[in-house]
């Protein structure tokens, strides 16, 4: 019987506990309302990665469509947390030029969001969706 002592899911399981730590944490202290709700959704798309993760095995043909959307999940909670800070507490202190750049970085989430639910093999034969996965992830 072989016994494995270091599984590749132990990191994910490691994060998914520590997600389900920050959340339960959040939700046990009364202080911090401003940021709560941003703070959970962080902990929620870390738990929901780490899972997914943990439970499905790597893919050896890339970064699969249901994966990129998984990594998409953090990205935005972690861009929602970044613009509430950004935005102080009466949500009128962020400058205009950091209010518009904000908006282009949700617009390019989106549309590779969108891009990510269409059902591709590759782009007219030049590459297949894998590369176009990693590169989207680069991109954000």
């Amino acid at each position: 019987m072989d016994y494995v002592l270091f599984s590749p899911a132990y990191p994910f399981i490691a994060a998914a506990v520590l997600s389900a730590l920050l959340m339960g944490y959040v939700l046990m202290v009364g202080a911090g309302r401003i940021l709560r709700f941003h703070i959970m959704a962080v902990g929620l798309a870390g738990l929901v990665w780490s899972t997914y993760y943990a439970v499905v095995p790597a893919a050896s043909g890339g970064l699969s469509a249901p994966g990129f959307l998984v990594e998409l999940m953090p990205l935005l909670a972690w861009y929602g947390l970044l613009e509430r800070l950004l935005r102080g507490p009466y949500l009128q202190s962020m400058p205009e030029l950091v209010r518009r750049g904000i908006r282009w970085v949700w617009l390019v989430v989106l549309v590779v969001g969108m891009a990510a639910l269409l059902p591709m093999t590759g782009i007219s034969g030049i590459a297949a969706m894998p590369d176009f996965y990693y590169l989207g992830i680069l991109l954000l």
